[in-house]
């Protein structure tokens, strides 16, 4: 946080002048003069900033020079490029500047108006150099992390030491400071300050003496280090510090910024600038410190290192509470970086249950059907923080999970290679594989699909072996396309092509086998007449088994008891056969080959009947 420029403006005068160098231009503004023409008027915004104004002073030699400032009542010296330090608290028709009285050169002037924003929040969040309201009266913030803060005003002048002694434990000073200063603050601004142990050793050696005490003064080593760090700068009367020196005298801190070991503890004439700690945890609304105790916030769930799968819900639970009267309280929540989003709004001084229920599905967090975060990467730690603000701007802590996904992955098919089988349209030849799906609480689907025919399931479960049979029917001549996809209960999808070519076979059938199974209506019997009508030419053989069921077919050839031309039929003859068992039998097969001697015979049987006792 940096000062940065409002206005610059110069303009000459001769000695012995005295005037306004700002006015009063109401609560929200104020006039600056120029070297001729109108006034200018700068609006101010004390919601925002802390206003100081800096005069720079030469003659025309370029020489600096010193003269005196009125403000805020009171006249002292003002030595050119020191700044002043104002806000809506004070009067801003104070600022006035009476010139050299001796006469001589024309003196110009510059004056520079800047501003810096304003600290809202914890004060251990702010940075180094800060200003803060504290006590009614501005600080600058040392050290964020212990809240060590520098007035920067003084309290006056006075001894170091009454009894012209210069060690800080036992001196009038540090009496001061730690009772009449200290008491006359507030009991709400003491309740802010802590203890702390004082380094108050001679240069270099500032260790070895140790002092505790709530309110000190700065150090020789902690002026040299702020002042080069730039977190200080020089000041417009001489103070006291703390460090004493081997000559009986103790630091002080001149207006060229310089540390000076001349001056006796027991002389008045140098400034108190006090230094103290407050609690890191206070909070600041508009630069100044806020006495509001701060919501406290508990999470039960999740868990750290928690890692959601698909369709997992993320639960936030827990509870928050403010011990303070009559304010509201809101918690938020926030994913990584997105915006933040208000868990809930309650009032102070009731326990205040968290419960939001988040899904994770399509590698996003949704909050019913609304994606609250882009996508979540795997195998990147992800954070919740989550919060709780109440009314006054009291901040609780922040409290963080980290958590992990795995978004839906799709699901495995491996395919078995394919062993294709068979002549004729009937036969058939099998394809098998298995699937699988790497994500928790997953099942899937598999389907097959031939030729772009409708999708047939094949499986479903966990996952596991699968397969099915393909008929040589199913395929037709070419080139064949069968597609097994595999999809979980997410609906990701996997999917594999297989790619068979069947071939025309066109190799005639020489030779044929037909067997008929005969069931006699009583079950068994024990004699068998049949009738065969047949082209004549056709060359037929026929066997029969007679057994009991259960026993091995035994087939005996019968020979026709009869061949005789079938009336008006030219070249259609009916074979006559007889076969009688010593005993009934019920598993009766009938058995008839036929054979040709090429493919340009085609003779045929056209009738086959008969008797059973």
């Amino acid at each position: 946080m940096a000062w940065e420029l409002v206005d610059s403006n110069s303009f000459s005068t001769t000695y012995s002048t005295a005037f306004n160098l700002v006015r009063n231009g109401g609560s929200t503004s104020f006039i600056v003069l120029t070297t001729s023409g109108p006034e200018k008027s700068i609006t101010l915004d004390f919601q925002k900033y802390r206003y100081r104004l800096r005069v720079l002073i030469y003659d025309l030699q370029g020489r600096v020079k010193s003269t005196t400032l009125t403000y805020k009542g009171t006249t002292s010296a003002y030595k050119s490029g020191n700044d002043v330090t104002f806000d809506k608290s004070d009067d801003l028709s104070g600022f006035s500047i009476v010139t050299d009285t001796n006469g001589g050169p024309n003196l110009t002037f510059t004056t520079i108006i800047e501003r810096i924003s304003l600290a809202n929040g914890k004060l251990k969040d702010q940075a180094p150099g800060t200003v803060i309201n504290f006590a009614g009266s501005p600080w600058t913030l040392l050290e964020p992390s212990t809240g060590y803060l520098f007035k920067n005003t003084h309290v006056g002048e006075m001894k170091f030491d009454n009894s012209n002694q210069n060690v800080f434990g036992t001196s009038s000073i540090r009496s001061y400071l730690n009772n009449e200063y200290y008491n006359a603050l507030s009991a709400a601004d003491r309740s802010l300050v802590l203890q702390k142990i004082w380094n108050a050793g001679l240069p270099n050696k500032e260790s070895e003496v140790k002092v505790t005490a709530r309110v000190g003064l700065l150090s020789h080593s902690e002026w040299t280090k702020y002042f080069a760090d730039t977190i200080l700068s020089k000041p417009t009367e001489p103070f006291w510090t703390l460090t004493p020196s081997t000559n009986n005298s103790v630091y002080r801190v001149v207006a060229s910024g310089h540390l000076l070991a001349d001056y006796s503890p027991g002389l008045a004439g140098v400034y108190v600038r006090p230094v103290l700690c407050i609690n890191p945890e206070t909070n600041l609304i508009n630069g100044t410190v806020v006495h509001n105790a701060t919501p406290t916030i508990t999470l039960s769930s999740p868990t750290n290192n928690q890692t959601l799968y698909e369709n997992d819900t993320f639960n936030i639970a827990g509870n928050a509470h403010d011990t303070d009267a009559d304010q509201s309280v809101t918690v938020y929540y926030q994913i990584n970086n997105e915006p933040r989003k208000v868990l809930t709004t309650n009032l102070s001084q009731t326990q205040i249950s968290l419960s939001k229920q988040l899904i994770f599905k399509g590698s996003k967090l949704f909050d019913g059907e609304v994606a609250i975060t882009e996508v979540l990467a795997d195998g990147v730690a992800h954070t919740l923080k989550v919060w709780a603000i109440d009314s006054e701007g009291g901040q609780s802590t922040t409290v963080e999970r980290t958590f992990y996904v795995i978004p839906n992955r799709a699901p495995l098919i491996s395919v078995d290679a394919v062993i294709t089988a068979g002549v004729v349209d009937a036969d058939k030849f099998k394809v098998s594989g298995t699937s699988s799906d790497q994500d928790a609480n997953a099942n899937v689907k598999v389907t097959r699909k031939i030729n772009g025919g409708n999708p047939v399931e094949i499986y479903s479960g966990p996952g596991g072996a699968w397969e099915f049979d393909v008929s040589l029917s199913q395929l037709v001549v070419g080139e064949n396309t069968i597609i097994i996809e595999v999809i979980d209960n997410y609906g990701a999808k996997t999917s594999k092509t297989i790619k068979l070519k069947k071939n025309e076979v066109k190799t005639p059938i020489l030779h044929a086998v037909g067997r008929y199974k005969i069931k006699p209506p009583a079950g068994s019997a024990k004699g068998v007449l049949l009738f065969i009508e047949r082209d004549e030419e056709l060359d037929l053989k026929v066997e029969l088994s007679m057994k009991l069921a259960g026993e091995q077919e035994q087939y005996e050839t019968l020979t026709p008891n009869n061949t005789a031309p079938l009336p008006n039929a030219v070249g259609i003859v009916e074979d006559t056969f007889f076969y009688e068992a010593t005993e009934p039998k019920d598993n009766i097969i009938l058995k008839l080959s036929t054979t040709r001697p090429d493919a340009t015979i085609n003779h045929k049987i056209h009738l086959i009947s008969g008797a059973i006792e």
